[in-house]
């Protein structure tokens, strides 16, 4: 766990996460941004679910807490071939009004020390579309 300048907290995302997390993804879904998938907000049993899926594929889910609101959350999950099991790719995404605070940079931390840690693990992916200007900085950083 790891508490921000700002008093947010980064920590792994547990099943009690699982309203606040969907809470979250119901708020970003209306910014109806194109940087994000389109799709129906979940509900707290999907996220609830979601968590235990990426912790069962070796993965894991980290989010930005504050208070007991979620307003970030990064999804990490290791390649499931044999082929690309030493592989992790992330999303993340950051709450409108806590963007540009370094939550974003504090949650790719939280994915890069958790692939140090794994002897599995030898690099890390991620996409980004090219006019999604902030993500590309903070990638490049």
């Amino acid at each position: 766990m790891n508490t921000t300048s700002s008093g947010i907290v980064i920590r792994g995302a547990i099943a009690d996460d699982a309203a606040s997390m969907a809470d979250f993804i119901t708020a970003l879904s209306h910014e109806a941004l194109d940087t994000v998938s389109s799709r129906p907000p979940p509900t707290a049993d999907e996220e609830r679910d979601f968590v235990a899926a990426v912790a069962a594929a070796g993965g894991a889910v980290f989010i930005a807490v504050e208070e007991t609101r979620v307003v970030g959350l990064l999804d990490l999950w290791p390649g499931q071939k044999p082929h690309d099991r030493h592989v992790c790719h992330f999303g993340m995404s950051v709450a409108r009004e806590r963007r540009g605070q370094g939550i974003g940079r504090q949650l790719a931390a939280a994915a890069i020390e958790r692939c140090r840690s794994s002897p599995m693990t030898c690099r890390l992916e991620l996409e980004v579309v090219p006019w999604n200007t902030a993500a590309v900085a903070l990638y490049e950083k």
